[in-house]
């Protein structure tokens, strides 16, 4: 009696062991083929699918390592060939990617915030201090000011005529600039 008992346990444990390492190996070929379609350059437009591949990379590592582990327990040894020569794939993940640089975005956003300013001023006559809108502004920004995205849930300050605008993580042109210039020597 015990041993039937034992006999259906281990095939329960084995269809756990199947299931699992179906999970892994999707999972690992789904973050294999969102890496893969992601270009060279990450840019604003593709940083979200960044993140996420970022972040299934993690869990798809998490599962496989617990998928070989359940694999070896129950000696199912094709199995674990099958998420060995997964890991191989997780291993490639990441490579020729040239990395995101939401700093250097928000540094040309802020440009764009600034060019536009000195040309909303030049054509209305506007002096030192004059506050002015995004509304206003959009007219002089490609796209618009609402097109200009942050990847870091940060928010722009566009500031009155004349003082610089700023970022809530950046902070503003010059301030980055200097940073960028004290890390260079």
């Amino acid at each position: 009696m015990d041993s039937m008992e034992q006999i259906r346990m281990r095939k329960g444990f084995r269809s756990v062991v199947r299931v699992f390492g179906v999970i892994a190996i999707v999972l690992v070929a789904i973050t294999f083929t969102l890496d893969k379609s992601l270009g060279y350059r990450i840019g604003q437009s593709n940083y979200v699918l960044f993140l996420c591949v970022e972040r299934l990379a993690l869990a798809s590592i998490v599962v496989v390592i617990l998928a070989l582990l359940f694999c070896v327990v129950a000696r199912q040894w094709f199995s674990v060939a099958l998420i060995v020569f997964s890991l191989f794939f997780l291993l490639s993940i990441g490579g020729p990617h040239s990395g995101p640089n939401p700093e250097a975005w928000c540094y040309n956003n802020l440009r764009k915030i600034d060019a536009a300013k000195n040309q909303l001023a030049a054509k209305n006559n506007l002096t030192n201090g004059t506050v002015v809108t995004s509304e206003q502004l959009s007219s002089c920004i490609e796209g618009g000011f609402a097109s200009l995205k942050y990847a870091e849930h940060g928010t722009y300050i566009i500031n009155p005529i004349g003082v610089e605008p700023r970022c809530t993580i950046h902070e503003s042109i010059s301030e980055m600039e200097m940073n960028w210039n004290k890390a260079s020597r």
